[in-house]
């Protein structure tokens, strides 16, 4: 079976730990008060290395290898880190299944300066240190609340051209991956897949921040919505298996 996955992203990359150089204090070893701190200097970090790295090459070549492999979601991006979801959960389908060749993931981001930054990170990290075979497309778009005009037209860009990509494709499952990003992408995303519902359509959403990391999402079956989660990190799922 080949996925598209639809990714929104946004930029709490500037507020993780996964990296060589900001690795000393990883936020899920960091108590609750210290996080803000944590972050913080992450943020700052992260800016410093960005001056002098457009292409977010270089960023990405310190991606910590442990983060992903031991499912320190808390750790990475909320981009990177619903992936590393999405693979847990399709190891638990019945058969397990793996994510590479024949799938493509796509990028929606921002063409902020930070936007662009972090999204390419993203790219790169995916493209060479995770999937190799995977295919990804970047679609940058003008999200910037204060140009209400310009936003209002990406949005309606965003419904159309994904209206079009997922209706007129060779995939067999679509994943709609909103945990990053901005919420109105999410909400126009969403909203999307109610006209969709006669597709393969799957809504996921990752929260990382319970003592179990869940995925939930949702699908529609002949106009019902089914609702369900995946516990990621122990054998529990909802009665109703998302299709992944």
């Amino acid at each position: 079976m080949s996925r598209i996955i639809v990714t929104t992203c946004g930029t709490s990359l500037f507020e993780t730990t996964c990296w060589e150089s900001l690795n000393d204090s990883p936020l899920h070893c960091t108590e609750e008060k210290d996080k803000i701190d944590i972050k913080s200097g992450c943020e700052e970090k992260i800016k410093k290395i960005m001056q002098n790295d457009n292409d977010g090459s270089k960023l990405a070549s310190e991606f910590v290898d442990s983060c992903w492999n031991s499912s320190l979601l808390i750790d990475m991006p909320a981009e990177i880190a619903s992936l590393k979801a999405l693979t847990i959960a399709l190891s638990k389908q019945d058969p397990p299944v793996d994510l590479g060749e024949g799938d493509k993931i796509i990028l929606l981001h921002s063409i902020s300066t930070d936007g662009l930054y972090c999204a390419r990170v993203i790219k790169n990290v995916i493209k060479n240190k995770l999937f190799k075979d995977i295919e990804i497309e970047m679609y940058p778009k003008n999200l910037d609340p204060t140009d209400k005009d310009e936003l209002l037209k990406s949005l309606e860009e965003i419904w159309t051209d994904f209206y079009k990509k997922l209706t007129n494709s060779k995939f067999s499952r679509y994943i709609l991956n909103l945990t990053g990003g901005y919420k109105i992408t999410s909400m126009i995303l969403s909203s999307l897949s109610v006209i969709l519902c006669e597709y393969p359509v799957t809504v996921i959403y990752l929260h990382e921040e319970t003592p179990e990391d869940q995925l939930f999402g949702f699908y529609w079956d002949n106009n019902e919505l089914k609702l369900g989660y995946i516990t990621l990190n122990r054998e529990s799922h909802s009665p109703i298996r998302l299709p992944l």
